[in-house]
């Protein structure tokens, strides 16, 4: 059950809870390098970053936001979603292009199957909306550029650094060991 696997063999809960929304949120990412288990974490792509600097095995993602647990689901849907279709796991490159404003309204309709549908309005100002940056207003903007952002960046290894880090978050979503709440 969900609670024994928590727990550590002696019947134990380990917990270990690195917080943060500050640009130097990446700074906690040497000291979890080993933590393994269950993480259990908010934000909209912060704990899949947590995942691929760690050896957690599943995780759980949620948030009081509904919008911010919403994108974490499109976030995921999506990328199991070119894997269903292609019958490959995208490069980082291709994930994010499944965001720009030319694949966005067939990547919408693709994933409306997924969510309920009173989640179809929300689906789609994630899409389009802004998105802040913890990092500064330099880095805000649309999914897309922030995604672009994440691809990029250099401060730390994301999940979408690199085709590796991509492949073992969208594998673990598919397995059913990364949840959204």
């Amino acid at each position: 059950s969900f609670p024994e696997d928590m727990s550590s063999f002696e019947g134990k809960y380990q917990f270990n809870a690195p917080i943060s929304n500050e640009a130097s949120f990446y700074e906690f990412f040497p000291y979890i390098s080993g933590a393994h288990g269950v993480g259990v974490g908010v934000g909209s792509d912060q704990m899949l970053d947590m995942l691929v600097n760690s050896r957690l095995e599943r995780l759980v993602c949620t948030d009081i936001s509904a919008i911010s647990i919403t994108t974490t689901r499109l976030l995921l849907e999506a990328g199991a979603y070119y894997h269903r279709t292609f019958n490959r796991y995208p490069t980082p490159e291709e994930y994010v292009a499944l965001f720009d404003s030319e694949h966005r309204a067939l990547l919408l309709e693709a994933l409306q199957e997924r969510f309920p549908v009173e989640d179809g309005e929300v689906l789609e100002g994630v899409l389009t909306s802004t998105i802040r940056s913890h990092k500064s207003e330099e880095h805000s903007g649309k999914l897309y550029e922030y995604l672009n952002f994440k691809l990029r960046q250099k401060d730390y290894a994301s999940w979408l650094s690199t085709p590796e880090n991509l492949q073992r978050t969208l594998s673990l979503y598919e397995q059913g060991k990364i949840s959204t709440l």
